[in-house]
């Protein structure tokens, strides 16, 4: 009996699919802009090559074109979200959603050999018509490194498998509620 519930149980979790992702109902572009800041820089160091392809291949899983706005070096004076999403909003090319991710990498310890850091991401998704309606997903990823030379870059790339789904959840919660009543 136990072995015919097993066998039962390990069909059925074979059986488990993806969600598919809540698509837009068209083509609808996206002005994005992403940043990355340690303890001594408060802007300007630079992200892996992967996080945009990454951020486009979420985006395009959505039917979402995107607009990647770089980061001007004035960047960092502009402290709050609110502030960096109102230039968002000016400084693109009339993008529907704007998307801005702000990733800050710190070092946080050593344990056995390896460099301990944490990525704290905050994820902002609003329509360019209305920034009050900002959808704002705020979370941390701990990242192990094996090498002291590894620095904030290396650690940002490490995290971007957690950044992909919280993404593609937020895009999925931001999606669903724009084609509703």
């Amino acid at each position: 009996m136990v072995l015919i519930r097993a066998i039962f149980l390990a069909a059925l979790a074979g059986c488990i699919k993806d969600k598919p992702p809540v698509v837009a109902p068209s083509s609808v572009d996206v002005a994005s802009t992403i940043t990355l800041s340690t303890a001594d820089t408060a802007h300007g160091v630079a992200l892996p090559a992967e996080m945009s392809q990454t951020i486009k291949a979420v985006l395009n899983k959505h039917r979402l074109n995107h607009r990647k706005v770089p980061a001007p070096a004035e960047f960092g004076a502009r402290r709050t979200t609110d502030q960096r999403l109102a230039w968002l909003a000016t400084n693109n090319d009339a993008s529907s959603i704007l998307l801005l991710l702000e990733l800050s990498a710190r070092r946080y310890d050593n344990i056995g050999g390896r460099y301990r850091w944490v990525v704290d991401v905050q994820l902002s998704l609003a329509p360019q018509s209305n920034l009050d309606r900002v959808q704002i997903d705020q979370f941390s990823v701990p990242v192990h490194l094996r090498h002291a030379h590894e620095d904030a870059t290396d650690a940002a790339r490490a995290s971007l498998p957690t950044i992909e789904r919280r993404l593609t959840r937020a895009l999925d919660g931001y999606l669903a509620g724009a084609s509703s009543p």
